[in-house]
């Protein structure tokens, strides 16, 4: 009997999984600074070689009082966050969390950075998958 594929749908975009996907989940708290996301072993995710990361969706919590805006960057190296590489940019106030459903993709060696104008948390889901 042949094996149903699994299909992985975020937004309205649907991909069927293969052996070489690794769903993502990259993080950041407090990231009032540029930093870069963490995934695994809280280590910053530097996508590997012949891979690409593509980001499904980015959530914002605002953690401090008042307005607060989380970005996210395509970054060549840890921690920075160069306006010219911002991808993403979310405003919410505190409590407040918006998920934003989008489709970018980081290319091999490179980071995924991020900072915000407040304390907030960010959170992106990828997919990790060959070039």
């Amino acid at each position: 009997m042949a094996e149903t594929p699994v299909v992985i749908e975020l937004g309205g975009q649907k991909y069927v999984r293969t052996t070489d996907m690794k769903i993502l989940l990259l993080t950041r708290l407090g990231a009032a600074a540029a930093k870069s996301l963490r995934g695994e072993n809280d280590v910053d995710y530097q996508v590997p070689a012949g891979k690409i990361a593509r980001i499904l969706s980015v959530t914002v919590t605002g953690m401090a009082t008042g307005s607060n805006t989380g970005k996210i960057y395509d970054e060549a190296t840890a921690n920075t966050a160069t306006g010219s590489n911002r991808l993403c940019e979310v405003d919410v106030m505190d409590n407040e969390v918006i998920r934003n459903e989008c489709s970018y993709d980081i290319a091999a060696t490179r980071y995924v950075g991020c900072d915000s104008s407040g304390t907030t948390g960010i959170t992106c889901v990828a997919l990790e998958m060959d070039a």
